[in-house]
């Protein structure tokens, strides 16, 4: 057990390695699914969407960065569908092998598209009400991450929520117990309690935000250990 969770691990998981195996990346994916399922993630991302979504119906447009499986983009168009908003959810990610997974499972969702792309190549010209991005800050790094929340913000016309790991040494060992019962996956096994060790505590999170040059967000906890970030726009 690593005890000092002072500061943020610098070593690469292994989900962002190339050459893995195909199976093996569709695999950790399904079990995300399955771990986030059962960890509540995805309340996270819907709270954060539908604070910035008040009060606002009709037509909406998200971006949601790091798609992964499109687990999340799925789940936030069904939440807009309750709630009078028809979401279109683009959804963009680096590994294609994660986009062809995702295109599977979206097949007959109209309301996503997906594709292979980084953020930070989209161009300025482009914009939606909301930009999100679900367990994928702490891939970066603090310079990385401050500049890809700038880039976020410039694409948004709303603002921007981030749902992410929480850095804590319960968190790391919860991971070491929850994910070998969840998934015999290597990558889950191996990157889940690394993610816990990349994550953040919300003084940090605070100061990309200021590194970036963002108004001050809304930072509150999700249980079990996941900070949910709302950087808002102020309403015209």
């Amino acid at each position: 057990m690593i005890s000092d969770f002072s500061t943020r691990s610098d070593r690469l998981e292994l989900m962002d390695e190339p050459g893995l195996e195909l199976a093996e990346i569709e695999e950790a994916l399904a079990h995300l699914d399955r771990v986030n399922r059962f960890t509540r993630g995805y309340a996270a991302s819907v709270r954060g969407v539908a604070e910035l979504f008040e009060g606002r119906k009709g037509v909406r447009t998200v971006l949601d960065v790091g798609v992964g499986g499109g687990d999340t983009a799925r789940r936030l168009v069904d939440w807009g569908q309750s709630h009078d908003i028809a979401l279109s959810v683009k959804g963009i990610d680096l590994s294609q092998p994660a986009i062809d997974y995702a295109r599977r499972l979206s097949t007959h969702n109209p309301w996503i598209t997906l594709e292979t792309n980084d953020l930070f190549d989209l161009s300025g010209e482009e914009s939606f009400d909301v930009v999100h991005a679900a367990l994928m800050l702490h891939h970066l790094s603090d310079q990385q991450a401050a500049q890809a929340l700038a880039k976020m913000y410039a694409l948004s016309r709303l603002g921007v929520v981030v749902n992410d790991l929480h850095r804590h040494w319960l968190a790391y060992a919860a991971s070491h117990v929850l994910l070998p019962a969840l998934s015999g996956n290597r990558l889950i096994r191996h990157d889940g309690p690394l993610s816990v060790l990349r994550a953040f505590t919300r003084q940090e999170l605070l100061g990309l935000v200021a590194r970036a040059g963002l108004p001050r967000p809304r930072i509150r906890w999700h249980a079990p250990f996941r900070w949910l970030v709302v950087i808002a726009k102020e309403r015209s």
